[in-house]
């Protein structure tokens, strides 16, 4: 059984947040965590990112306008009480001071060619200090190209079939 690592664009469409998003992509992220007999790991980051986007979507009224900060506080609630239960989830430690000079190293190499940014960069950085390498579960394209480049393995839930036993 391989590893896979959360960025915050896969975190957001798993079930605890699945009514704040839909997409196609939910399904397989759900059969993702459900399928895995490993935690899915996730960064302080992840949840750093995934807390900015769904604060992003209480002040655009994404979450609607009426009991939108109970339904806020909600979905967080429920994220937090699923990443407790650490049967399908494992926080990663903070990044060590290495993992922040890697990160600039790869912005610096790639930004110019592909639209990531900082936050990106120590994503691919964390991915790569860890043993063995996770797969990347991520849908932005441009993660998905620096990826390559760097040999890390992705999973894309929006381009690929239902996965099945992963």
């Amino acid at each position: 059984m391989k590893n896979h690592y959360f960025d915050a664009n896969a975190l957001i469409k798993y079930s605890p947040l699945k009514n704040y998003k839909q997409e196609k992509s939910i399904e397989n992220i759900e059969l993702l965590v459900k399928n895995s007999t490993i935690p899915i790991l996730i960064s302080s980051l992840t949840l750093l990112e995934t807390y900015g986007v769904l604060i992003k979507s209480f002040h655009q009224k994404i979450l609607g306008v009426k009991g939108r900060r109970k339904r806020l506080d909600k979905i967080i609630s429920m994220l937090h009480k699923e990443l407790q239960d650490k049967k399908h989830f494992c926080i990663l430690p903070p990044p060590i001071s290495d993992t922040f000079g890697k990160a600039q190293s790869i912005l610096l190499e790639h930004a110019t060619r592909f639209a990531i940014g900082s936050n990106d960069a120590l994503h691919l950085a964390i991915v790569l200090q860890q043993f063995p390498k996770p797969t990347l579960v991520t849908s932005d394209k441009s993660m998905k190209n620096v990826c390559s480049e760097l040999e890390i393995e992705v999973y894309d839930p929006e381009n690929e079939l239902v996965c099945q036993g992963l």
